[in-house]
């Protein structure tokens, strides 16, 4: 997943902040933005990521508003930024897996353990 973060992120700054009409210093920013992204990736600081790909769509949007980027460019980094958040977001996701085995233990979230929530209780105390 690491990789493909990488790889989302390096697409990026080729097609979102390759030579063409974007000034050096808008181009530099978001390359360094891009660039602090994937080094925390990297790094497994997912919360560092997070914030650098926050602070990346902040500098997207400032530059086009400014109109130091197209449209297309703006979509292009915004698009490769929400591949990138989907990834961050797995990999943040903690995982829960039983060491062991439990026969006979129906997870399927039925009252009467066959996932089907046809009970025999009435649902009072007794």
């Amino acid at each position: 997943m690491i990789r493909r973060i990488l790889a989302v992120c390096l697409v990026a700054l080729v097609a979102g902040c390759g030579s063409g009409t974007v000034d050096a210093d808008t181009r530099d920013l978001l390359r360094n933005d891009m660039t602090a992204v994937a080094t925390a990736a990297a790094s497994k600081d997912y919360a560092s990521a997070k914030s650098a790909l926050a602070k990346l769509l902040d500098d997207t949007e400032a530059a086009y508003r400014a109109g130091k980027i197209s449209s297309s460019r703006r979509s292009e980094i915004v698009d490769a930024a929400a591949k990138v958040k989907a990834d961050l977001d797995a990999a943040t996701t903690p995982q829960i897996t039983l060491p062991f085995s439990v026969p006979g233990i129906d997870i399927g979230g039925g009252n009467d353990g066959n996932g089907n929530g046809k009970g025999k209780g009435k649902g009072k105390d007794k």
